[in-house]
């Protein structure tokens, strides 16, 4: 009577990047955590991202051994680099929220301790629009770490969303 009830997301396989680790896990679709895959302008959406059968290791020098947690939190204030949609559900979700990001420019992007190199799509024909955006996407990037003692190399991702608070800086190829 009221319209259709939509009908409930299955778990999304995720990755989330961080400075020092890559965590690999599940994220309910239907949950505030979806909203860290949007491009999101000045300040992220208050949002708890949280990762179930998570998969933590380091991606470089620490001592860590990898582990595996019933559950990975995070708050929309942490510090992080990027989340990596790894299914055909999180893919599609991210194509269809983040379609106005729509203008290619092939680029090297540092942030945080990585180099991303890949496809930036802007909302805008130019690269201004990042002083306004905490997340960016980006599409066919391949991550390396460049941190001493570096484990993560070459991982290939079809689509990403990139966190603005710790970018260095870009640089597009001509």
């Amino acid at each position: 009577m009221f319209g259709k009830k939509q009908p409930a997301r299955a778990p999304w396989s995720v990755q989330l990047l961080t400075t020092d680790y890559l965590i690999s896990g599940h994220l309910d679709g239907d949950s505030t955590g979806a909203t860290f895959l949007h491009v999101q302008k000045e300040k992220l959406a208050w949002a708890m991202l949280t990762l179930t059968d998570a998969q933590c290791e380091a991606t470089a020098g620490l001592a860590a051994p990898p582990a595996l947690v019933p559950e990975w939190v995070l708050t929309n204030m942490a510090q992080f680099v990027a989340l990596l949609p790894r299914d055909e559900g999180s893919l599609a979700y991210c194509a269809k929220k983040n379609n106005s990001s729509n203008h290619p420019f092939a680029a090297e992007v540092y942030v945080g301790p990585y180099v991303l190199r890949g496809t930036l799509l802007s909302t805008d024909t130019s690269l201004d629009f990042l002083a306004d955006y905490a997340t960016f996407v980006m599409q066919t990037v391949v991550i390396d770490s460049l941190a001493p003692g570096a484990r993560l190399r070459g991982l290939a991702a079809p689509y990403v969303i990139v966190r603005s608070l710790l970018l260095h800086g870009i640089v597009p190829e001509a």
